[in-house]
This record gives C-alpha cells, sequence and structure tokens, in this order.
C-alpha cells in the first residue's frame, strides 16, 4: 500500500491554514451565511442581505453612504478591526485580498483596499471600477510594495503590513488618499478572502492530498 508522509513541521504549518485563528491567516474567509455583519462595520447603514453572487439564498453585506459634505456615512466605505483580520501579513503569506462585489447604486464607484498599522495607513495604488446596474464582479486587491501606497505615517512597508490592525474597502476615485471621498452610493460585498501565495495555495493542495491519503 501507498503512504504518503508529510514532515511533523509541514502538519504543523498547514494547521495554521485550517485551524480557527486569533490572526490573519491565509484562507481567511467572510461569506455572511451566519446572518450578521461578521463585525464589518461603515457608511450610512449596514446590513446583512439576501441575494449575493450564488442566488437568492446567498447573503451578502450591503453598505450604502449618504455624500454628505462630512461626517458619519458621508463615504462608501466598510471596515473591519476583528483579530481575524489582523496581524503579521507578511509571514502569513497574504499576497491579496480578493471578494465579490456589485454596485447597486446609481453612481460610478472606484474601490480600494485600505490597510491600517497604528497611526499608519496603506491604500492600493489603483481601484476598481464598478459601474452602476452591473452584475456580480470578482475583485482582487494585491498588497505587494508595488500595489500599494503609504497615504498615512513614515512606516516601512514591511513593518506596517507585519502589524496591520484594520482592514477596509472604500470609494476613492482620485489619486490615492488618506480619507478617501464623499459619495452617495451602494455596494455589495461578499466572499472576502485572504489569499495565499502560490507556495501556500500548493500547501493547502498537498494538505488535501495527504488527507485524501488517509482516509483510504
Amino acid at each position: 500500500m501507498f503512504r504518503l508522509c508529510v514532515p511533523v513541521g509541514l502538519v504543523a504549518s498547514v494547521l495554521l491554514f485550517t485551524a480557527p485563528a486569533r490572526a490573519i491567516v491565509t484562507g481567511t474567509q467572510d461569506t455572511f451565511q451566519d446572518s450578521t455583519v461578521m463585525d464589518w462595520s461603515g457608511g450610512t447603514t449596514i446590513s446583512n442581505s439576501p441575494g449575493g453572487p450564488a442566488g437568492d439564498s446567498d447573503l451578502f453585506l450591503l453598505v450604502a453612504s449618504n455624500g454628505g459634505a462630512a461626517g458619519p456615512g458621508s463615504k462608501l466605505a466598510a471596515h473591519n478591526a476583528d483579530s481575524r483580520w489582523a496581524g503579521d501579513y507578511i509571514a502569513a503569506g497574504v499576497t491579496a485580498i480578493e471578494a465579490d462585489m456589485i454596485n447597486v447604486g446609481d453612481t460610478s464607484l472606484q474601490m480600494r483596499l485600505v490597510l491600517f498599522s497604528a497611526g499608519e495607513r496603506w491604500t492600493s495604488s489603483n481601484f476598481i471600477t464598478l459601474a452602476p446596474g452591473g452584475d456580480w464582479q470578482h475583485v482582487s486587491f494585491p498588497i505587494s510594495a508595488s500595489d500599494i501606497t503609504r497615504v498615512l505615517g513614515s512606516g516601512s512597508f514591511a513593518a506596517d503590513l507585519a502589524a496591520v490592525d484594520q482592514i477596509m474597502f472604500r470609494h476613492d476615485g482620485s489619486t490615492p488618499s488618506a480619507g478617501g471621498e464623499s459619495i452617495s452610493g451602494s455596494i455589495g460585498i461578499d466572499n472576502i478572502t485572504a489569499v495565499p501565495s502560490p507556495a501556500g495555495i500548493a500547501l493547502l493542495g498537498l494538505a488535501g492530498i495527504a488527507a485524501a491519503r488517509r482516509r483510504r
């Protein structure tokens, strides 16, 4: 009988991806199927809503903003400071944050990812445009040093990405900014995922093969 031998160190690494964690790990995902907003906040209103990319029974995060001159709810943003989205993104091998998004308002949206770290702030160098009246789109926000721009603070990329304490999706159609832009709009967000590097994906695949062999 063929046996697949997996080193103890490799098994320990795989468990980091699969076990519940108090800090960011690749594979972290928010699907909103628990009927809550999963610790996300922002906008004028934020709610759990049916009708996600998988159909009427698929729940998603619905965020709306009022476009006021200033103050709470004036900007279209959703942020999360829960511990599962915080931590050392570099050591965890997180190379991008992906999600499904849809513009359910009347105004074109330019969405960016924002990463916070103890007074420091980094945002996507390039925005992703969501046209009104469109379908769900799967979008990816890479977080390499060449893909994000520091917009607040003076820390280094390595130091700040090793100590992320909050993430945010936000409309910001101008050059990358620390505060974003006021807009009246609505967005649906679903299946938010911390994406591993190719090496991490290969490790997850190997873990699956090892588990299948053990069940035989």
